[in-house]
């Protein structure tokens, strides 16, 4: 996820230099994450019309703990804020994405099943794990771009940015 920040923000991808930025913030983020996670799952269980709206306001509690180095409620308040008005945008993008993983996801086993692969062989839980393994840097590329979207359209972060490159005036 820091990684796709850097990226985004036209900088190369240097290991050290992103783990030194998410080291001080592990424990925060993996806290906000599952915290993040538990909330969506109780919205499920409600009625899913909540956990999709929980998802959708908390798209952006691991990016703005460690891009705005935020704790875990100001993580939650911090996406929540950005998120509003956003809402249908956020979840056309990140559920739209996960429908498509959903049916690749499925169509994996089945493809394999077809080209003569045993069902639950090595084989199969092999490529359906490479595909989940694959899918994380996009997912987290997908969520870097909703909330730099996002900071760009309510905040204005593009200006921002390009103000904070120009020489001060003397």
């Amino acid at each position: 996820m820091t990684g796709a920040w850097d990226v985004l923000h036209g900088k190369p991808i240097q290991m050290g230099v992103i783990w030194g930025r998410v080291g001080h913030r592990f424990f925060s983020v993996l806290i906000g994450a599952w915290l993040r996670i538990l909330l969506i799952f109780v919205g499920m269980l409600l009625i899913i019309v909540p956990g999709f709206y929980v998802m959708a306001i908390s798209f952006a509690v691991p990016f703005v703990n460690v891009t705005e180095d935020l704790g875990v409620g100001d993580s939650l308040s911090r996406s929540r804020s950005l998120a509003m008005g956003s809402v249908w945008g956020i979840l056309v993008s990140l559920v739209g994405f996960w429908v498509i993983i959903a049916a690749v996801a499925i169509a994996i086993p089945r493809l394999l099943v077809q080209l003569g692969v045993a069902p639950f062989s090595v084989i199969q839980t092999a490529s359906t794990l490479v595909w989940g393994a694959l899918v994380i840097p996009f997912r987290a590329a997908l969520a870097a771009r909703v909330y730099l979207e996002i900071r760009i359209r309510k905040e204005g972060y593009d200006l921002q940015q390009a103000m904070a490159s120009l020489p001060n005036a003397a």
